[in-house]
């Protein structure tokens, strides 16, 4: 339930987007070095590369030029070795720009902190660009691993945590080293996604310093005391606040449900993620309270509402939230909620989105019916037969089922009187245009 409105509110949608740029160059890459990087730092990539990486830097950027049609370098004055071994005094960065009208990615004067690790020898931009004596070098994690105008506190913040072993990463060291990165903003989403995957890995208690499942639940002293911390300072970036919600819901960290009712309880952006995960805490939200939140004017709230209506009372609101609420985020919700009561009036209703004019209701309608298996297959074939729009989605959950709906799918390419949905269940079947029954 909590991990519906996580993915859909439009606070949480912002926090998985944060730092996400479409990857415009191809390579950069570094000899002496001459470096490979490409788009801004992705939520995790920064951190994650730097735990293997041979080299971490922080420089100034100076004689940007180009080199032919789209290829360009620059020199990087190294000022700090975060991490690694030591550095030349001077690292060269190459890049390429498809776009002749483009402000060139790099630019004189601007500080970079750079996340290196070894070229592969077969590299064509290795003999582009590799002029220079010394190693060849690139960008970590697929070159978006670096970040511009990097503070003292994210060079001080990161660097504590590469110093420790990798063993003690592992361990309450690293817990608490990488709560403490959730206070730096260019680090902070990194930071808890870092936390959330160290959070999951298998004890090893043979290793000595992997978190045993006692250790796991707490977490450390000073990890919840900083998501606190974090989650309540109005000045910290929403999607950081919404990303720690998420976590504390995840992981049932009890110690932040003061924060978390504070949040649910005033005017806040974050109501919404906050209710969900004190419901994830508690289990459920209280009845009447589900009701009440259906009836707000704030999408996000009826959809978390939607979620947590049961009994007699989601009998009576679900169907008609999915079938005509203004907002696709509750419709989409209602349609989850229906799907997960287990009843023949819930699949019916659920089933009726598949037409629903919102391509993500449809879609996510689509997703939550295959997820129940066969079970779902009659109302799924009822829908194939209705006239309205939901025969394309009732193929798609149908095709999603994998197994238990192939013989629905040949049924429909072969019989179905809609020319247009025999073709759709052809495809679905993994036959090409014209196949041939």
């Amino acid at each position: 339930m909590r991990s519906l409105v996580a993915r859909r509110s439009p606070v949480a949608r912002r926090s998985l987007a944060t730092g996400r740029w479409s990857l415009v160059a191809g390579c950069f890459l570094v000899t002496g070095a001459l470096t490979l990087a490409a788009s801004p730092v992705v939520a995790g990539s920064l951190i994650e590369a730097s735990e293997t990486a041979a080299l971490v830097v922080q420089g100034r950027v100076e004689a940007v030029r180009r080199v032919d049609r789209h290829g360009l370098r620059a020199e990087v004055r190294v000022a700090e070795v975060v991490a690694g071994a030591s550095a030349p005094e001077r690292v060269v960065i190459a890049w390429e720009e498809l776009s002749a009208s483009r402000t060139p990615r790099f630019a004189d004067g601007e500080t970079l902190l750079l996340v290196l690790e070894p070229l592969p020898t077969a590299s064509l931009w290795r003999r582009r660009f590799a002029t220079e004596p010394g190693p060849v070098l690139a960008v970590s994690g697929r070159g978006e691993a670096y970040l511009r105008a990097p503070d003292e506190a994210t060079l001080r913040a990161l660097g504590g945590y590469l110093r420790l072993s990798t063993e003690a990463r592992h361990g309450a060291d690293g817990t608490a080293a990488l709560a403490s990165m959730v206070r730096v903003d260019a680090l902070a989403l990194q930071a808890l996604a870092r936390l959330d995957a160290l959070w999951s890995a298998p004890a090893e208690p043979s290793s000595g310093g992997a978190l045993d499942e006692a250790e796991r639940r707490r977490h450390g002293r000073r990890t919840p005391r900083i998501l606190a911390e974090v989650l309540t300072d109005e000045r910290r970036p929403l999607p950081v606040r919404a990303a720690i919600i998420d976590l504390a819901a995840k992981w049932r960290l009890p110690e932040l449900r003061p924060a978390l009712q504070a949040l649910a309880t005033a005017p806040s952006p974050l109501e919404a993620n906050a209710l969900d995960a004190i419901a994830a805490l508690d289990g459920a939200l209280d009845a009447q309270q589900a009701v009440a939140l259906t009836r707000r004017g704030d999408p996000a709230l009826r959809a978390v509402g939607a979620q947590h209506l049961r009994g007699p009372e989601a009998e009576k609101r679900l169907p008609g939230l999915a079938r005509s609420d203004p907002s696709p985020l509750v419709r989409r919700a209602a349609a989850d909620a229906l799907v997960r009561s287990g009843t023949q009036w819930g699949m019916q209703s659920a089933a009726a989105t598949l037409g629903d004019p919102d391509p993500a209701v449809r879609a996510g309608a689509s997703q939550s019916i295959a997820a129940a298996g066969a079970n779902a297959v009659p109302f799924l074939e009822a829908a194939l037969l209705n006239d309205g729009d939901s025969a394309p989605g009732a193929i798609a959950a149908l095709s999603l089922m994998g197994p238990p709906g192939r013989a629905s799918l040949r049924t429909a390419a072969t019989h179905h009187r809609d020319p247009r949905i025999r073709a759709l269940a052809d495809l679905a079947l993994g036959h090409g245009p014209g196949h041939r029954h």
